[in-house]
């Protein structure tokens, strides 16, 4: 799952005048160095996935959980605010686990959808030239997130 953007933009931070101790507090508060909030993640796509990574790399599923708990909480808190009738829209990769794709998009879809959100728009983009080191990376997806989705629900009453 697609974490660690400090690490990316680091250098920027610092030139941007934090100092390296910020950076560092920073790093500390990313979603896979901390606790995840205590939220329940609506999806039945969630818990399949959740059962196929239990069983291959168990190791993983404190990530898994961390990841899908915050990214909901800030949902959870999204979808209150916005009155009905009102819309969402959002990017999400295709991201990967373990060289185990993970629908990232299907999995807020469904929960958004269990808030009473329904669909009005995606669009799936293909990302060719957008890649994050020419050579190829040692690591379960050498060519980072190939696939975003454009997503646009709507609240209901």
């Amino acid at each position: 799952i697609a974490h660690e953007y400090i690490r990316s933009f680091k250098y920027d931070l610092l030139w941007l005048g934090l100092s390296l101790d910020e950076v560092k507090e920073l790093r500390r508060k990313e979603i896979p160095y901390r606790n995840p909030p205590a939220v329940k993640v609506h999806s039945e796509t969630y818990e399949v996935v959740r059962d196929v990574i239990k069983e291959r790399k168990p190791s993983l599923l404190k990530y898994y959980d961390c990841y899908f708990k915050s990214v909901i909480y800030v949902f959870e808190k999204l979808a209150a605010s916005i009155a009905d009738g009102g819309l969402i829209a959002f990017f999400v990769g295709d991201a990967t686990l373990a060289g185990m794709k993970i629908p990232v998009h299907r999995i807020l879809y469904e929960y958004l959808n269990q808030k009473n959100f329904e669909l009005i728009y995606v669009n799936k983009d293909e990302i060719r030239r957008r890649r994050l080191f020419k050579k190829k990376r040692k690591n379960a997806n050498p060519n980072g997130i190939d696939l975003e989705h454009l997503i646009i629900m709507q609240k209901n009453a």
